[in-house]
């Protein structure tokens, strides 16, 4: 399944919504272009996302949370060397017993 996931250049992500804390895998890391360092969080990655792009990115997350559906955005990256690469993220978040939104896994 690794092979197969870097192969087709799909990383898995989770994103922890109460620290706001993003646990990568390390196909993921390379799409973003990221050192191994170990902490990651969703400021990190809205950093790397063009300005121009992060308004939406961050709507069709709030909307994939608020109504329970699934997280689709294609957005764009600036890389270490200048270069932009596009994204397309896709998660769905799970939710406690009272309904809230406690991860997002794409």
């Amino acid at each position: 399944l690794a092979l197969a996931m870097s192969r087709a250049h799909i990383g898995i992500c989770e994103l922890e919504l109460h620290s706001g804390s993003i646990r990568l895998t390390e196909i993921e890391r390379l799409l973003f272009d990221l050192d191994p360092q170990p902490k990651f969080t969703i400021d990190d990655l809205f950093i790397r996302i063009l300005p121009e792009d992060q308004a939406a990115t961050k709507q069709a997350l709030n909307d994939a949370i608020q109504t329970r559906s699934e997280y689709r955005a294609e957005f764009r990256i600036r890389k270490r060397d200048g270069s932009i690469a596009w994204i397309l993220g896709k998660g769905s978040a799970l939710y406690d017993e009272e309904g809230h939104a406690l991860k997002v896994f794409g």
